[in-house]
């Protein structure tokens, strides 16, 4: 839910601000966002010391680009796709890379091996997204 709506308020904002200023904005009330659910959750937490927090391979950092550039992606199409075609297509794309991080077993994940059933579902969601392209 937090996601879909998430899509419709970045497209509305995109469509009305512009595409850069919506990923600032996004990103700063982000930020905020991240700061109370910190405040509230991070602080009575017993995990790795501040110290120890930034010593992994560059590579587990760079979330919030990413999530900068899922804000993006959304806001630019949503009002050029409309809702349902945007998410459905966010949903393909993470289905397959992930099917694709699982099968590699990368950044730790246990490898799980792509079976029939795992390409069958893919074939579903590209049928899915192929379906509400139809006008």
């Amino acid at each position: 839910m937090f996601a879909a709506s998430q899509f419709v308020t970045n497209g509305a904002l995109g469509g009305r601000i512009g595409l850069g200023k919506t990923v600032l904005i996004n990103s700063i009330v982000g930020f905020v966002g991240s700061l109370v659910f910190y405040l509230l959750l991070g602080l009575r937490s017993k995990g790795v010391a501040w110290t120890q927090a930034f010593y992994l391979p560059w590579n587990y950092y760079i979330g919030g680009f990413l999530g900068a550039g899922v804000v993006a992606c959304a806001a630019y199409a949503m009002p050029r796709l409309g809702g349902a075609l945007t998410v459905a297509l966010f949903v393909f794309a993470q289905t397959m890379l992930s099917a694709f991080y699982d099968a590699r077993g990368v950044m730790g994940l246990t490898a799980q091996p792509l079976t029939l059933l795992k390409v069958i579902g893919a074939l579903f969601l590209t049928a899915g997204v192929l379906l509400l392209r139809v006008k």
